[in-house]
């Protein structure tokens, strides 16, 4: 059964090259999945889907790499990765992190209160929000309704006081530099 499992993992990597447009993203999430060993699935037995989330707020970040289509395939990847059924991805184009009132966050913290989802996977931490406020807030909400949250990008695991300290001096250093830029 352990073999099955770590070639049902390798089946999945495989698969996860194909669907994207460059391997480098898969490496990269490949590579930091191994060396996350002690991560553990928050995911309830319910089999709930997961949901992407992804946004720009500037014309800018579409043509520096941080497009839309860029965000959604490394989601894509990462629900295959994690052998997750991703049901939809979120999309806020146009809108800035400063705040909640978007209308795609709306809509996941009302997914996430309806119980409708397992986990979110964003394609990094300040796609999501760039104030520490927010965060806290949407990390209690993630907590509270035991959903988890996965970034293609940076590591974490928001179950433990280190990974939560982490994910707030991340999210300080995105405050700050959407303050000063």
């Amino acid at each position: 059964a352990f073999i099955m499992n770590d070639l049902a993992r390798l089946v999945n990597y495989i698969i996860a090259l194909f669907y994207c447009a460059t391997t480098k993203i898969i490496l990269d999430i490949i590579m930091s999945s191994c060396n996350n060993t002690d991560v553990k699935k928050k995911t309830p037995s319910t089999n709930l889907p997961w949901v992407g989330y992804a946004r720009v707020s500037s014309r800018e970040q579409a043509e520096s790499g941080l497009s839309l289509e860029a965000q959604e395939q490394k989601i894509r990847a990462m629900s295959i990765v994690k052998s997750v059924i991703l049901e939809e991805i979120i999309v806020d184009a146009g809108e800035s992190a400063k705040s909640l009132s978007r209308p795609g966050v709306q809509k996941l913290m009302s997914m996430i209160r309806n119980r409708e989802i397992a986990g979110v996977i964003i394609a990094k931490i300040d796609r999501l929000s760039r104030s520490v406020k927010d965060y806290g807030e949407l990390i209690d909400l993630l907590n509270s309704y035991d959903v988890s949250i996965a970034s293609t990008t940076e590591q974490m695991d928001t179950s433990t006081a280190g990974g939560r300290m982490v994910l707030n001096v991340i999210i300080a250093f995105s405050q700050f530099e959407r303050e000063v830029g």
